[in-house]
């Protein structure tokens, strides 16, 4: 029993200083990659919504070119782009948010079909709840010139009260003042998915 307690003895634990330096060393890591880990996992975000841009542009662009085909008539004619707002609700159902100030409307329709009629070759909110069903929660932004896409804009989350906000001038310009720092985060932090790319506007 003496011996052993004669060994316990002579075991050494960590002196105070010797914990204190651990811990130093342990927070100044922590330090360095944490920001680090947040950046990588937001670039991660951002790359994903500008997929998402992506995708719906090709869709709306596809649409757009094949309704007017079909109908010989161009959806929007303006010198500069017309931004169209829709909602996407949690079910993926498309609703097209009406332009008091300049609202280009779809022909035939304060909503989003031409001749009124209910079906996916005319109304676009149909095409894109058949075509996009991965897209749930969302805003979009959709800008259009001359009966084309130039530009589109997604913000993933997002509830009936949020606004992207891009403008004529921004989708001309390919830079925004909703991105004031850093390309596809907003002010308050929340990704925005963009195509073409819009740059952040820090001027």
């Amino acid at each position: 029993m003496i011996k052993k307690l004669q060994a316990l003895k002579a075991k050494k634990g960590f002196t105070l200083v010797e914990l204190v330096v651990v811990i130093a060393i342990i927070g100044v890591l922590a330090a360095i990659l944490i920001p680090t880990l947040i950046g990588v996992v937001q670039d991660a975000n951002i790359t994903s919504a500008d997929s998402a841009a992506n995708t719906l542009r090709t869709l709306a662009a596809t649409f757009i070119t094949n309704a007017s085909n079909m109908h010989k008539a161009t959806l929007v004619m303006k010198e500069n782009p017309v931004v169209l707002k829709f909602t996407v609700d949690s079910n993926g159902a498309w609703d097209y948010e009406p332009n008091t100030t300049d609202d280009p409307t779809f022909p035939g329709s304060s909503k989003c079909s031409w001749e009124g009629k209910d079906d996916k070759d005319y109304d676009f909110c149909t095409y894109m709840e058949s075509e996009a069903r991965d897209v749930k929660g969302a805003k979009v932004e959709l800008a259009i010139e001359d009966g084309g896409v130039v530009g589109l804009a997604i913000q993933m989350g997002a509830d009936e009260t949020t606004t992207i906000g891009t403008t004529a001038a921004e989708w001309k310009s390919l830079k925004t003042a909703i991105f004031p720092n850093k390309s596809g985060v907003k002010s308050d932090n929340q990704i925005v998915g963009t195509n073409p790319k819009l740059a952040a506007d820090k001027s």
